[in-house]
């Protein structure tokens, strides 16, 4: 029985299509000249800033564009080419998130790729943040890891659902989830200036107010005051935690004051979702510097002449 070919030309809707010369005969059992799969979130990436580019210059938004922006990048980093369903893929579930909207149908109406698409509102919100994007979860997450390669997975997972939370809508959830994750990464800071406390009373203290009746306002002094106090050596002890802890504190604060506290309670329950989602971007940076001083305190533990109550 000869062996079952069918014709593929550059651009059609055909996997193999990409890595084949135009008019050229494919093997259905594949594209010789296949390579290995891009990551999704790598992917997504690619697809992200294309779309940024594209908005940046007023072009029309089209799939078949975002191709033709990664093809160079994927075949130097050794990736397949033809992705042209997973690209469809990605940027349709955009548009059922709400970053991007079909306005029109391109000439050539059969195909998906040629249809033209505009960001939204949100989706100019998202897109165009200076730092890492986060519309992906799994994006989200990594980049949460790179922040801080120490960082406690319950943040992580806090962090993550709050990025899910908002992608389908929950504000509330998204902003209790959000608070969730800067109040445990507060206490995990606290914590570590705890067990520096070279003084057993003064380290008893601290325990005390950590794990009783201390307000969070009560915990922000206790840090500011000792991250204060040991600065110099904080820089000593890495160079980069050079910023100080005090404003991504107070951020974190806010983060559960005015996202997780309000969202919950019952009387003037309210999440704003513009807030909601820079707690959200904000999180990453102001986890990086909070892990860096925790890790001045962890390495001293017990050592430390820590400022008490």
């Amino acid at each position: 029985m000869p062996t079952l070919t069918f014709k593929v030309a550059c651009g059609t809707h055909c996997e193999a299509s990409c890595c084949c010369p135009s008019n050229s005969s494919a093997s259905i059992k594949g594209c010789p000249m296949s390579a290995k799969q891009i990551p999704e979130n790598e992917l997504t990436e690619l697809i992200v800033q294309s779309l940024k580019d594209q908005h940046r210059s007023g072009n029309i938004i089209m799939i078949s564009a975002i191709l033709g922006d990664i093809k160079q990048t994927l075949t130097n980093r050794g990736y397949e080419i033809a992705i042209l369903n997973r690209v469809t893929d990605i940027t349709w579930k955009m548009v059922t998130d709400g970053i991007l909207v079909p306005i029109q149908i391109g000439k050539d109406h059969m195909r998906i790729d040629h249809w033209h698409l505009r960001l939204t509102a949100y989706g100019d919100r998202v897109l165009n943040q200076n730092r890492n994007f986060y519309y992906d979860p799994d994006g989200y997450s990594m980049a949460l890891g790179r922040a801080a390669a120490a960082v406690d997975q319950t943040v992580v997972q806090y962090a993550t659902e709050a990025l899910k939370c908002y992608k389908q809508g929950f504000i509330f959830a998204a902003a209790v989830m959000v608070g969730a994750a800067a109040e445990k990464a507060i206490l995990i800071l606290f914590e570590s200036i705890v067990e520096a406390a070279q003084d057993p009373n003064v380290r008893g203290k601290l325990e005390k107010a950590m794990h009783g009746t201390a307000k969070m306002p009560t915990i922000y002094k206790y840090i500011e005051s000792n991250t204060t106090k040991f600065r110099e050596k904080i820089e000593e002890f890495d160079p980069k935690a050079h910023e100080c802890v005090k404003h991504h504190v107070l951020s974190l604060a806010d983060m559960i004051r005015r996202q997780r506290n309000e969202a919950v309670h019952p009387v003037n329950a309210k999440a704003d979702s513009s807030e909601v989602f820079l707690s959200i971007t904000s999180l990453p940076t102001a986890l990086e510097v909070i892990y860096r001083h925790h890790a001045f305190f962890f390495a001293n533990k017990g050592s430390l002449v820590i400022i008490a109550p």
